[in-house]
């Protein structure tokens, strides 16, 4: 696990593409907030698995393993 400390008011996607940059062949967990094709884009580009949830505004839909964001879902609310 990999974590990196920031303001709050800090929007957390501008840390994400330096918190995955080394990882390769890895599962990247996160959060609506990090459904951005840039940084899904990077996280194929490392032979990476993302499992984000979409946000609910995205106008491409994405295949999304549920199963595995309910994980994050009770990782985030616990």
């Amino acid at each position: 696990m990999k974590f990196i400390l920031m303001p709050g008011q800090n929007s957390e996607i501008k840390q994400a593409p330096e918190l995955i940059k080394d990882l390769k062949d890895a599962n990247i967990l996160g959060d609506k907030v990090f459904d951005s094709d840039e940084f899904i884009d990077q996280i194929l580009s490392q032979n990476c698995t993302p499992i984000i949830p979409p946000r609910e505004n995205r106008k491409i839909k994405k295949e999304v393993d549920y199963h595995s964001t309910k994980i994050i879902a009770f990782l985030v609310h616990t």
